[in-house]
């Protein structure tokens, strides 16, 4: 008895040079009045731990709307302010260097 040639399937293996990092924001749900101002804040940090003086963006339904730097600690925060009723999808993005 013999064996057939075989081989195993494509195994995908991406390599970075970057270091990975995480971003976080709270508040997660807010509800305020039309006119008013939410504070946003969070931490951005890579796995050695908080990263300090870099630019944080506040997007609001897909647009840039806002930035801060990060202090001593990995932390930012940013003030916006809601003119029109509605549900807002906003997040924080750091875009790495």
């Amino acid at each position: 008895m013999s064996y057939a040639e075989c081989e195993s399937l494509e195994s995908k293996v991406n390599v970075s040079d970057k270091i990975p990092t995480t971003i976080s924001i709270s508040p997660q749900e807010v509800n305020v009045g039309v006119g008013q101002e939410v504070t946003f804040g969070g931490l951005l940090q890579c796995p050695t731990g908080p990263l300090a003086n870099k630019r944080v963006y506040l997007v609001v339904e897909g647009e840039e709307v806002a930035s801060a730097i990060t202090d001593d600690s990995g932390r930012w925060s940013i003030t916006y302010k809601f003119e029109k009723a509605g549900t807002y999808k906003v997040k924080a993005t750091y875009k790495g260097e």
